[in-house]
């Protein structure tokens, strides 16, 4: 039992520092391309840390042979991103957070709803029997990668409106670094947040075994935790530079990106609509309604931009976040 609990500390120690690295380059490409902060934390950051939930899904459903440990990790994962929101605005010592978010959070913020609302509206449909396959495919993990996409062209030429162009030589911060640099680093610091990621799921699953936990709740809360690990370094890091935008990126972007094409993998994967064959309908609908709750809270606080935060060290919609994510977690975990 301790072997695998170290493994857990090696693993996660590799995250951080890649995950320290990956978000100091983002942050140069974002601003060396005149990209922007908020498409930057969709696309760069948003995928490299989504990708050991894709790959849990995966192997949930190849490996293990269960739909609902695969919906458990991409719905669970995107509750706990929302908690690392209020974390991050306790952080940050500039004020609140949402009053130094820019607009195109709001634009993510929406985006996050609607996909995650079509995801649970899937669900619901499939416990109903409703499913419309595509050959194997639902239709609906098709809209949802078409979701995806359209976040991606909009943010895209929103960011574009909003900046001006790059500026190479005032830009301080990365003075002593060029594109190609920060390009390379990007990768090789991916690389090993993927592979720590992985890694993280792997050892994951160890833990379920020998803790003999069931897969409904290890999908929802332990393994959503555990493959979360690194948005949380990567957003802290964020906050520590600055870039909020990049911070709050990462996160609604990864959890468009988790109830989209992570659901969307886990569709190819199986054989048979994720929708339609999992068995935990109920706990699913019910996370997913409680993260379009939350995600209104975060909206809340983009619109609203206060300055100061409620209680000195934290926001009133961030105390919020943490109370809806306690709450519904014990709800969800002791009455369905």
């Amino acid at each position: 039992m301790e072997v695998v609990w170290i493994k857990f500390i090696a693993c996660a120690a590799i995250i951080i520092i890649a995950g320290t690295k990956l978000t100091r380059y983002s942050d140069t490409i974002a601003d060396k391309t005149g990209l922007g902060k908020t498409f930057v934390g969709l696309v760069f950051l948003a995928v490299a840390t989504s990708i050991p939930e894709m790959a849990t899904s995966i192997s949930a459903v190849r490996i293990v042979d269960s739909v609902d440990l695969a919906l458990g990790d991409a719905f669970g994962s995107n509750l706990f991103n929302l908690l690392i929101l209020a974390l991050m605005d306790a952080l940050y010592t500039r004020g609140s957070i949402w009053a130094h978010a820019s607009n195109g959070q709001t634009l993510l913020a929406v985006f996050s709803m609607a996909t995650v609302g079509l995801a649970t509206f899937s669900v619901f449909m499939g416990k109903l029997g409703y499913d419309i396959g595509i050959g194997w495919l639902s239709i609906f993990s098709l809209f949802l990668v078409a979701f995806y996409m359209i976040s991606l062209v909009t943010t895209y030429k929103y960011e574009k409106k909003q900046q001006t162009q790059p500026d190479l030589e005032i830009d301080l911060p990365y003075e002593g670094m060029t594109l190609k640099k920060a390009y390379r680093g990007y990768a090789i610091s991916a690389a090993f947040i993927i592979g720590g990621g992985i890694w993280l799921a792997i050892i994951g699953k160890e833990i379920t075994t020998l803790t003999g936990w069931d897969s409904g709740f290890v999908g929802i809360v332990f393994l959503g935790i555990a493959t979360s690990l690194p948005e949380l370094v990567v957003s802290i890091t964020a906050i520590r530079i600055g870039s909020v935008d990049l911070a709050i990126g990462d996160i609604l972007g990864s959890n468009i990106f988790n109830v989209s094409i992570i659901i969307f993998t886990s569709d190819i994967f199986y054989n048979g609509s994720a929708f339609s064959m999992a068995t935990d309908h109920l706990e699913f609908i019910a996370v997913g309604l409680l993260t379009i709750v939350m995600t209104v809270a975060v909206l809340f606080g983009l619109v609203l931009k206060a300055r100061t935060k409620t209680f000195k060290w934290i926001s009133w919609n961030s105390i919020a976040l943490v109370v809806l994510y306690i709450a519904g977690a014990y709800a969800i975990f002791s009455y369905l």
